[in-house]
C-alpha cells in the first residue's frame, strides 16, 4: 500500500467515526459527531462566559423584586388628601475621572425601584464640578437660619405693636393710602393667596378642605430624626454634604471679603451630554399639585405678547449667559475647618429641635443619613478586578436594595464621629492615582482629610442596614 492510499484510509477512517442510525441515513441526516478541540473550548469558554452574566443579571432582580415587596405595603396604606408624603434628599456626584451617569445608574438600578415602591417622595441634587453640593447644602441651612431671624424679628415687631403706646402712637400717625395703592395692595395680596384650590379639584367648594393646609408626613412624626432622610451616592458627596453641614452652622450668613469663586478642577469629572446634566438636574418628583400660581392679567400679558417681538434676538444671548452661569464653580467654603472650633453655634439653631418656620419639617441635619459608595475601577490593569465585579454585581445590588429599605423602614443610630467620618473611605482606593496627585496640587476638597466638629455632628443620625431583619420583615 503506497503512502497515498494509506492517508486516504485513515482519512475515511475519521469520517466513519460519530454516531449514526439507519433511520437517520433514510430521512438524511448526516451522522453526528462532536465538535473538533479547538471548537469544543470555544463554545465552553463562551457559554461558561454568558451564563455567569444571565445569571447575575438574573439574581439581581430576584434581589430588587425581594426588596420591593418588602415595602410595597408602605404605598397602599391610605392618605388623606391635605398630606404630603415624606420626602428625601438625594445627593449624587460622578466618580473621579468618569461620568455622573456611572453614579446615576446606582440610583437607578437600586435605590429608586425601593423609594417609589413605597411611595416616598424624592429630589434629586446632582453636581458635576466639586463644592456645588457642599454649597447647597450650606446654603439650605443659612436660607434656614435667615428665616428663622426674620420669624423672630416678625413676633418681636408685632408683639411692640401690641403695646397701647405704640397702638396710639400708629393711629395718630396713620396716613392715608391713596386707591390705586389700595387696589395694588389687594391684587398683590390676591396673587399671594391664590391656589388651584379655589377653581377645581377636590378642595373647589369645599370650605372644609379648604381650611385645611397641606401638610408634610415629616411635620407629624415624633422625633426629628423620623423626618425626611438624606442620600449620599458616593464618597464625595458625602465629604461635601458634611463639609456643607458645618459650613451652614458654624459659617456666617453672608460671604467674607476674602471668599474667592473656587477653582475648576479640570480632572474632578468627564463632561456629560446636555441631556444627561438637564435630565439629572431637573429630576425630582411631587405628589402634590402646584399651590401657589401667579395670576398674571390681562394688560401684562398684552405687554408681555408685545415685548416678546422686539427682544427675540436678546432671547439667545440671556440664554448662553445661563449656560455659562450654570457652568461656574462655586464659591470657595465660608469657614474652614481648622476654624471649627473656634466657631460659636449660632443662636437661632440653639434649640434641641430646629425647623423651617414656613413649613415646619426638622432642619436637614436633623434627618437621617444614608451612604452608597459607588464602586468604579478605571485603567488597563484593573480589567480582571473589574471583571470579577462584573459577574458579581448582584453582592452590591444586595448591599445597595437593604441600604435603601433601611431607609424607608427609618432604622437609625446616632452618628459617630471616631468611625462614621470614614464612611464609604474604600471607594476611595478605586480612583486614578493621577486624578489624586492633581486633588493634592489643586487642593481638591475629595482627596483631603475629612474633619468635623463634635457640637455638629452630635446631632446627625446615621441609616443602619444591619438592623433590617430581613426573614422577620418578610413574615
Amino acid at each position: 500500500m503506497t503512502s497515498k492510499e494509506g492517508s486516504s484510509a485513515i482519512t475515511d477512517g475519521a469520517k466513519r467515526a460519530g454516531y449514526s442510525n439507519p433511520a437517520f441515513k433514510a430521512m438524511g441526516i448526516p451522522t453526528l459527531r462532536l465538535p473538533g478541540r479547538n471548537w469544543m473550548i470555544f463554545w465552553a469558554v463562551l457559554s461558561a462566559g454568558v451564563s455567569g452574566v444571565v445569571y447575575d443579571k438574573y439574581q439581581q432582580r430576584q434581589i430588587s423584586n425581594k426588596y420591593i415587596n418588602m415595602v410595597q405595603q408602605r404605598s397602599l396604606e391610605h392618605m388623606d388628601t391635605w398630606m404630603k408624603p415624606r420626602k428625601i434628599t438625594v445627593f449624587v456626584a460622578p466618580p473621579p475621572s468618569d461620568y455622573l451617569d456611572t453614579s446615576l445608574k446606582v440610583w437607578r438600578r437600586y435605590l429608586k425601584s425601593i423609594l417609589y415602591n413605597a411611595g416616598v417622595d424624592y429630589e434629586i441634587i446632582t453636581e458635576e464640578r466639586q463644592g456645588l453640593i457642599r454649597f447647597e447644602v450650606a446654603e439650605r441651612i443659612r436660607r434656614l437660619r435667615r428665616e428663622i431671624l426674620d420669624t423672630e424679628a416678625r413676633l418681636k415687631k408685632a408683639e411692640e405693636e401690641q403695646r397701647w403706646v405704640n397702638r396710639l402712637r400708629s393711629w395718630w400717625l396713620k396716613e392715608r393710602i391713596s386707591e390705586e395703592e389700595a387696589e395694588n395692595l389687594k391684587a398683590e395680596k390676591y396673587r399671594k393667596e391664590f391656589t388651584y384650590k379655589q377653581l377645581l379639584g377636590v378642595f373647589y367648594k369645599n370650605d372644609v378642605l379648604k381650611a385645611q393646609g397641606v401638610v408634610s408626613e415629616d411635620v407629624l412624626v415624633a422625633e426629628p430624626v423620623l423626618s425626611g432622610g438624606v442620600i449620599c451616592i458616593g464618597r464625595g458627596a458625602y465629604k461635601e454634604y458634611i463639609s456643607g453641614i458645618h459650613e451652614g452652622i458654624l459659617g456666617p450668613l453672608e460671604a467674607p471679603q476674602n471668599t474667592k469663586i473656587a477653582e475648576p478642577f479640570a480632572g474632578e469629572s468627564r463632561q456629560t451630554s446636555d441631556a444627561t446634566v438637564a435630565a439629572a438636574e431637573t429630576t425630582t418628583t411631587s405628589t402634590t399639585a402646584a399651590e401657589n400660581v401667579e395670576i398674571i392679567a390681562v394688560d401684562a400679558q398684552v405687554d408681555s405678547a408685545q415685548s416678546d417681538s422686539n427682544h427675540a434676538s436678546d432671547n439667545t444671548s440671556d440664554g448662553e449667559g445661563e449656560k455659562e452661569e450654570s457652568t461656574k464653580s462655586p464659591p470657595a467654603p465660608y469657614i474652614s475647618y481648622k476654624d471649627y472650633a473656634n466657631a460659636e453655634l449660632p443662636r437661632e439653631l440653639s434649640s434641641e429641635v430646629v425647623k423651617d418656620p414656613l413649613t415646619n419639617v426638622p432642619a436637614l441635619f436633623h434627618q437621617p443619613i444614608l451612604v452608597v459608595q459607588v464602586p468604579n475601577l478605571v485603567g488597563f490593569l484593573q480589567i480582571p478586578k473589574r471583571i470579577y465585579r462584573f459577574y458579581t454585581r448582584r453582592y452590591y445590588a444586595e448591599q445597595c436594595c437593604k441600604a435603601a429599605t433601611s431607609m424607608v423602614f427609618q432604622y437609625t443610630k446616632p452618628f459617630n464621629p471616631e468611625t462614621d467620618l470614614d464612611l464609604a473611605k474604600s471607594e476611595e482606593e478605586d480612583w486614578p492615582n493621577y486624578w489624586v496627585k492633581q486633588g493634592h496640587e489643586r487642593q481638591s476638597e475629595w482627596v483631603q482629610e475629612l474633619y468635623g466638629d463634635n457640637r455638629v455632628l452630635s446631632s446627625l443620625h446615621l441609616i443602619d442596614p444591619s438592623k433590617l431583619d430581613v426573614q422577620q420583615v418578610e413574615n
